[in-house]
């Protein structure tokens, strides 16, 4: 079965039945589980879900999901920017 949609590109596996899933998604979209283990692609790691932070996997390294890893920090770096120029132009 060819997979489409955001986990696609995911490098992360459902601890449980070792389908594809994104970096976001809490339940497995094949079997349903609740995912509480994540299972890297390239190694084959399998561990807590809160090992594999930004989507990278513990022990290769390896990242998933890359577009949904760099929403966050372009986001977070534009609200920042922004802020700061809204205190510096109240400032003058």
């Amino acid at each position: 079965m060819a997979h489409t949609g955001p986990a696609a590109g995911s490098g992360l596996r459902c601890g449980n039945c070792g389908s594809r899933v994104a970096g976001t998604d809490l339940l497995c979209p094949s079997c349903g589980a609740h995912l509480v283990t994540g299972l890297c692609e390239r190694c084959g790691h399998r561990g807590p879900r809160e090992e594999f932070r930004f989507n990278r996997c513990p022990v290769c390294g390896h990242r998933a999901d890359i577009g949904a890893t760099l929403a966050g920090p372009l986001l977070l770096a534009g609200a920042l920017m922004a802020f700061l120029a809204l205190v510096y132009f109240m400032g003058r």
